[in-house]
């Protein structure tokens, strides 16, 4: 039994053929969701993030230069905050300072730059979880990457 060509196939032939648009909207890349997840049960972490659009941005540019957006977040015992950029709005990204918010003592951690390509890619969900034990000095981020 022969089967027709599906509506959805024949008109992206006539989309090509025509050189129209709709073809490269189908395509686009899908974006990159960034998760920020406060493991502790006691205190908040405040984030302070920068990513850019070149993955190969030297780090000192990424947490220095205008030309990247940078963003702070406070994150509540147990909350969790996301975003989601454009595939090509972020393709690098380093956590500059995270501070897990306790009286009188702020203990601090970072990140690597992550970079489009070698760490993640178009449609990753990079996930920093932040964590500690009673004692609250081994404060840390652990990343992964879905």
């Amino acid at each position: 039994m022969k089967t027709k060509p599906g509506f959805a196939a024949i008109a992206a032939l006539a989309c090509l053929i025509a050189g129209c648009d709709v073809i490269p909207f189908l395509l686009l890349p899908s974006p990159v969701t960034v998760e920020l997840v406060n493991d502790s049960l006691t205190a908040p972490v405040t984030v302070r993030l920068f990513y850019h659009d070149d993955e190969d941005v030297f780090e000192v540019i990424l947490v220095q230069s205008l030309l990247t957006t940078e963003r702070e977040e406070t994150i509540l015992p147990g909350e969790t905050v996301s975003f989601t950029r454009d595939c090509d709005d972020l393709r690098a990204i380093i956590i500059e300072r995270a501070e897990l918010q306790v009286f009188g003592f702020s203990p601090e951690v970072d990140t690597g730059v992550l970079r489009q390509g070698e760490d993640f890619f178009c449609g990753s969900t990079i996930v920093f979880r932040f964590t500690h034990s009673s004692l609250i000095f081994d404060f840390a981020v652990t990343t992964t990457i879905d």
